[in-house]
C-alpha cells in the first residue's frame, strides 16, 4: 500500500517549464513522492508569460485556473478562461496558453498517466 504524502508548496524548488516563458511551477505530487499514475502541479505565469503550443502525447491534461485570466488554445480552438474554470486537454491534443491583462495567472495542474 502507498504511503500518505502532505507536501507544501514552500518546501518545494519550483521551476521553468520547458517552452514556457515567465512562469514558476511547482511539481508537489508525482512519481517522485510514489504517485505513479498522477502528477499535479501549481503554476503561475506573470503577465506577458507564454506556453508554447505543444502535446503530451500519453497524458490526460486538466487545468484548473484559480486567479487571472488566460487565452487558451486547445486542438485549434482558442478561448479566454478565468477563475473557477476547468480546461480538459486530451491526449495528444495541441495546446497553448498566453496569459491576459496584468494579473499573474495562477492555476493548478493534474496530468495522467505522467508524462
Amino acid at each position: 500500500m502507498a504511503e500518505v504524502k502532505v507536501v507544501k508548496i514552500e518546501d518545494v524548488q519550483s521551476a521553468l517549464p520547458a517552452g514556457h516563458t515567465n512562469t514558476d511551477s511547482w511539481k508537489l505530487v508525482s512519481p517522485d513522492i510514489g504517485a505513479n499514475n498522477v502528477v499535479f502541479f501549481v503554476t503561475e505565469m506573470r503577465p506577458g508569460a507564454v506556453a508554447s503550443k505543444h502535446v503530451h502525447p500519453k497524458s490526460d491534461h486538466v487545468y484548473f485556473i484559480l486567479s487571472g485570466r488566460a487565452s487558451m488554445t486547445v486542438g485549434g480552438k482558442s478561448f479566454t478562461v478565468g477563475p473557477h474554470t476547468a480546461v480538459y486537454v486530451p491526449p495528444n491534443t495541441e495546446h497553448e496558453t498566453k496569459t491576459v491583462g496584468t494579473e499573474t495567472l495562477r492555476f493548478v495542474v493534474l496530468m495522467a498517466p505522467p508524462p
